[in-house]
């Protein structure tokens, strides 16, 4: 499984890499650009990987048993972050930032932490408004809208 992460990361790694490389300016005059810590914190992390995968490598023998023997010893409680972190992405193009961290934080609350819904709901509420006070209202940040348009 770990060989499988980390192959994942690779891939995030190199496509932040490249998007910061590509897409934003590293220098702006003498001054340091919005693209260049993006790009060496990407690259750090993709040379590191690349350590790490070729440790890997040579430590074990990489088959067809040792994919299914590292599937068998997941705990899939566990990548249910992981499930919620892809749920995120996936919501923020569709209906927004804002409404997909309040359905977020309200589900986290109800069915991964136990709380009642009349608890989620107030907890969620008090977040959320303050967070769109902070970043709606005072700061005026462009927050992603989503294909709905939504806030």
């Amino acid at each position: 499984m770990v060989l499988i992460v980390n192959l994942v990361l690779l891939g995030v790694g190199l496509y932040w890499c490249i998007t910061a490389v590509t897409t934003m300016p590293l220098w702006q005059g003498i001054s340091l650009a919005g693209g260049l810590l993006p790009a060496v914190a990407s690259g750090v992390m993709v040379l590191l990987l690349i350590f790490e995968l070729l440790d890997i490598l040579k430590k074990n023998k990489i088959n067809k048993e040792y994919f299914v023997n590292s599937f068998k010893e997941v705990n899939w409680q566990d990548m249910i972050p992981v499930a919620v972190g892809l749920g995120i992405l996936v919501g923020i193009k569709l209906i927004g930032m804002l409404l997909t961290l309040t359905l977020m934080l309200f589900c986290w609350l109800k069915f991964l932490s136990g709380y009642s819904v009349k608890k989620s709901a107030v907890v969620t509420i008090c977040v959320m408004l303050f967070l769109y006070g902070v970043f709606k209202l005072w700061l005026k940040l462009p927050l992603p809208q989503g294909l709905l348009g939504l806030i």
